[in-house]
């Protein structure tokens, strides 16, 4: 009998907090887009984008980018890739005739995310850079709605809602949903967190903006280069929790714009390389969060750790997006917490792993 009323405590709980979140989330309103704006994309926004593998839907993905008319797209692979990302500008190109945007392929001698996001961002000319995963996919009026935020002389850094782009033509797979399920809860969290207090865990390295001034700066690109997990492994993957941090670190406001017009989608898996994924992510966001607790000062680290478990405590199952799914995928999500439980402490006692795994990229503990 005790632990009913446990569990019931719990429920209660868990759909108080659930509500509260909601609630929060669609409070936060969308930054519109200003008459006479300050910045635009084709002379203000270098489009970064590392890349090792590109796959069938990167060219998909780079025709959205054009679309939005940026400055320059500078894409970094590694040497032996180069020729082969060439080639697939060439076919763009004779798809998307008329765009004004520069694209440009950079290569570095190894593979490592920080260290080709490094490359482009010393290569960018714009006053914005975005950073975008290879498998992103933009609306077309992305960018207007991200540089809108930056009216706001206060801000650094403008992040994105996020949706699964699937096919519901095929059947959808267990990992799919999940990962689905994972964007959408996010998707609150984050818009909670930021009408509560202005906060946020964590930008999403899928699509994010930056002013390029904090981004350039030889400190910030040394720090980023140079990361290493209790001074003896070095980070690669994470570089998304990095930059928050560096946020935080040095003053600047952050801000999520919640526009219908500004979110993105992106590919989700279909094998159990999910998981994989998800133990990465969960290393990153725990590395962080001990940094924080040791290296921020008092008030922005008790904001930080507080927004953090505020997303981590508090998720509920719900559908994420309107796709027929079978009915065990939903009992799945109602037993996810479970399911979740053993990663995290898998990620927690591994966290000197610095590996991509799901990308089968080692990280060398030097560059």
């Amino acid at each position: 009998m005790e632990s009913y009323y446990v569990l019931s405590i719990l429920w209660v709980y868990h759909s108080v907090m659930h509500l509260l979140k909601t609630i929060a989330a669609t409070r936060l309103q969308p930054i519109p887009i200003p008459l006479h704006p300050s910045y635009t994309a084709c002379w203000d926004v270098t489009v970064v984008v590392p890349t090792i593998n590109a796959e069938e839907n990167f060219t998909d993905a780079i025709l959205t980018w054009l679309e939005n008319r940026p400055l320059e797209i500078v894409i970094v692979t590694i040497d032996s890739k180069v020729e082969e990302i060439k080639s697939i500008i060439v076919k763009v190109s004779k798809k998307s005739q008329g765009y004004s945007t520069i694209v440009k392929v950079l290569g570095v001698p190894q593979a490592g995310k920080r260290r080709q996001m490094a490359r482009g961002i010393q290569q960018a000319r714009g006053s914005i850079i975005v950073l975008a995963d290879d498998d992103a996919f933009w609306p077309p009026d992305l960018l207007p709605y991200l540089l809108a935020c930056f009216e706001d002389s206060e801000v650094g850094g403008i992040g994105t809602r996020q949706r699964a782009h699937v096919s519901t033509e095929t059947p959808l797979s267990l990992w799919q949903y999940l990962a689905a399920r994972r964007l959408k809860r996010r998707n609150v969290s984050i818009s909670a967190s930021s009408y509560i207090d202005g906060g946020i865990s964590c930008f999403s390295g899928r699509t994010v903006g930056y002013r390029a001034e904090i981004l350039k700066d030889t400190s910030f690109l040394y720090s980023f280069t140079h990361d290493y997990w209790r001074g003896r492994h070095l980070l690669d993957s994470g570089d998304d929790t990095f930059i928050t941090r560096w946020l935080y670190t040095t003053g600047w406001r952050m801000k999520i714009q919640t526009a219908p017009e500004a979110e993105i989608s992106t590919f989700v898996t279909a094998s159990p390389k999910y998981l994989q994924q998800l133990i990465r992510w969960t290393r990153n966001s725990r590395r962080s969060y001990i940094r924080c607790v040791f290296h921020i000062s008092d008030l922005r680290r008790i904001g930080m750790v507080s927004i953090y478990l505020f997303a981590r405590l508090n998720k509920w199952p719900f559908k994420p997006w309107n796709h027929p799914k079978p009915l065990r995928h939903f009992f799945f999500g109602l037993l996810n917490g479970l399911f979740t439980m053993p990663l995290d402490i898998y990620a927690h006692a591994t966290l000197d792993n610095t590996a991509w795994a799901s990308r089968g990229i080692e990280t060398p503990n030097t560059l």
